[in-house]
């Protein structure tokens, strides 16, 4: 005959066994649930009306950097003097279309400090029509197919405070951008966003630049 000790002791493990097995599902129950969710945010793609938030980079039609949220490029453009603006992370509605015809972005430039950049609504609304269908840590090249050239005496060029004579061929210029016309009042000076240019024509009395830019590299960091 078994003892009462023995029974008493088979109960408890019994008893613990249980235990330990419902503590057992909880957690898997739990680890299954937290897999799953991170699995289908994984492929959750981006869809008209999503909100996608995404690193970028804007290059000129020669490749150049001018305005980044990635530090390395940053530093990589620094080290060749090239003036990229560093800036946030953006976050953009898929398939939608900018208001404005110009975005003021603000950023910083070591030269200047706070700079406030200009981007156009067709490359905003470019960037925004590619992120259909992204997912988290896609990285897409966008290009953008605009062609825009303007020419602008050297007297303009001299009363906006350019040294006309420094401004070889080839070389990168910021020239202000606005769809508004300030009247300054007072000892308020307007905020102008800036884009760099590139001088691609210079006669005696006039300087053309080439103001559109050429492509976008984007990270897309995440998807709401």
């Amino acid at each position: 005959m078994k003892s009462k000790g023995s029974q008493k002791n088979k109960g408890d493990w019994t008893k613990k066994f249980s235990q330990f097995f419902i503590v057992f599902i909880l957690a898997a129950c739990v680890l299954g649930f937290t897999l799953n969710m991170a699995f289908f945010t994984g492929i959750k793609s981006a869809q008209p009306g999503s909100l996608v938030t995404i690193d970028y980079t804007i290059y000129t039609p020669d490749d150049i950097p001018v305005l980044t949220s990635d530090q390395n490029i940053l530093q990589a453009a620094y080290q060749k003097g090239i003036p990229v603006v560093l800036t946030r992370p953006m976050s953009i509605e898929v398939g939608s279309q900018q208001e404005n015809s110009i975005t003021d972005i603000e950023g910083y430039d070591y030269q200047g400090g706070t700079v406030h950049f200009a981007l156009f609504s067709s490359e905003l609304d470019r960037i925004s029509d590619s992120l259909n269908g992204v997912r988290n840590n896609d990285i897409i090249s966008v290009e953008f197919t605009d062609n825009l050239v303007m020419t602008r005496s050297i007297e303009d060029f001299e009363k906006s405070g350019f040294n006309v004579t420094a401004i070889p061929v080839g070389s990168l210029i910021s020239l202000g951008f606005t769809e508004t016309t300030y009247i300054p009042v007072g000892n308020i000076t307007p905020v102008i966003p800036i884009r760099w240019v590139k001088v691609i024509d210079k006669t005696d009395d006039n300087i053309t630049v080439r103001y559109n830019y050429g492509s976008a590299d984007i990270t897309v960091r995440e998807i709401h």
